[in-house]
């Protein structure tokens, strides 16, 4: 039999044939593999060349198609000069102010929507509801300057249906994991450690249902996903009535390009499954995945946010707003001069403190 190389799955450490055995045992962890055990596990060196995965194109066909003419009578556009954001709004609307950066020339432009919504989730929160729970955001923040909360427009916070796409999927994943289990015992004057090596296979699958993957460009990732989740029970077959008092953006974002951030979600995911399942282990780690997908399709969403995007310092700030929930995000500025009079007294207080202390101390006559 030809003496073929191969590194221990176990340890890594090199393997020597037995021609006895027939076999490769590894000096190292003393584990001895078959021909057959070696293929299995090289053969799973694929896994660490994991594809992306097999989602459907987005198109007519699999949404709800294009918008009708009457539809389109009802609707106008707006494109803004600076940032270049277009925005869908009720003919009835009259847009005066970019919702992105806030500038107050928007120029009208024909409606040409390129996919009609599959589905909306209509506003819970009003614009009132809006301005009471960004106040609420504010209070308690001792190093917020004042001038911020006087000059940052709150009246300018706007509601605006965020495009959304939504992937739904069947998923399965398969891992290979090495793990070491390590026991130490006492013999005599020596502290005996002992390791055993194992190597575990794992598969699972989960059907994934409306996976969110936010299709504007112009608003931050980070804030999209930290007003999540949606209660996605209540989307509605999307009609333009809905937009009746909001605006909509289009989307710049596709579906096809979202489809990474998708693919994460569903691996993440898999991967945190079936980890969970491999316990009594001193260390385990991953040495292989692969995920694969099924039955994948994607639907197109509009989904409720109050936003206002604020300058203070010529520095901006945004707030985001769950729209259903209420849920409320944001950065806020810090008054410098208010920062360093707390540190300032916070130092006062605690050299205040060690003074009492030493002089209780010298009155005890321990020092």
């Amino acid at each position: 039999m030809e003496n073929v190389s191969y590194k221990c799955p176990a340890c890594a450490a090199p393997l020597k044939f037995s021609d006895k055995t027939q076999n490769w045992k590894c000096s190292s962890c003393s584990n001895e593999f078959t021909l057959q055990n070696l293929k299995d596990f090289y053969d799973d060196e694929i896994l660490k060349n994991d594809m992306p995965l097999n989602w459907m194109e987005y198109d007519f066909t699999s949404g709800s198609g294009d918008w009708t003419e009457s539809e389109k009578e009802t609707l106008s556009e707006s494109r803004c000069s600076s940032c270049g954001a277009e925005i869908i709004m009720d003919k009835n609307i009259a847009a005066t102010k970019c919702v992105y950066c806030g500038n107050t020339v928007l120029l009208p432009v024909r409606f040409s929507g390129t996919f009609r919504p599959d589905y909306v989730i209509p506003f819970k929160y009003d614009k009132d509801m809006a301005i009471k729970q960004y106040k609420n955001f504010c209070v308690g923040k001792r190093l917020l300057p004042k001038q911020f909360l006087e000059q940052n427009h709150i009246e300018d916070i706007t509601g605006i249906y965020v495009p959304f796409w939504l992937y739904n999927c069947d998923a399965t994943g398969e891992l290979v994991f090495n793990a070491k289990r390590v026991t130490s015992y006492n013999s005599g004057k020596y502290l005996v450690t002992h390791t055993d090596h194992y190597r575990i296979n794992r598969a699972g699958n989960i059907i994934f249902s409306k996976i969110p993957v936010d299709g504007s460009v112009k608003l931050a990732d980070e804030y999209m996903e930290a007003i999540e989740p949606f209660d996605y029970s209540q989307l509605e077959p999307f009609t333009p009535a809905y937009l009746s008092g909001f605006f909509a953006d289009k989307y710049d974002f596709t579906a096809k390009q979202g489809q990474p951030r998708a693919d994460e979600r569903v691996r993440n995911s898999v991967r945190d499954m079936l980890t969970d399942t491999v316990s009594g282990y001193t260390s385990v780690s991953v040495s292989g995945e692969s995920y694969t997908a099924k039955n994948t399709d994607i639907k197109y969403a509009l989904l409720p946010v109050w936003i206002l995007n604020t300058m203070h310092k010529d520095k901006p700030y945004t707030f985001a707003m769950n729209g259903q929930t209420g849920k409320l995000v944001g950065n806020l500025p810090v008054d410098k001069g208010r920062y360093f009079k707390y540190l300032l007294g916070i130092g006062l207080s605690a050299s205040a403190a060690i003074y009492a202390a030493a002089a209780v101390l010298r009155l005890l006559g321990v020092i």
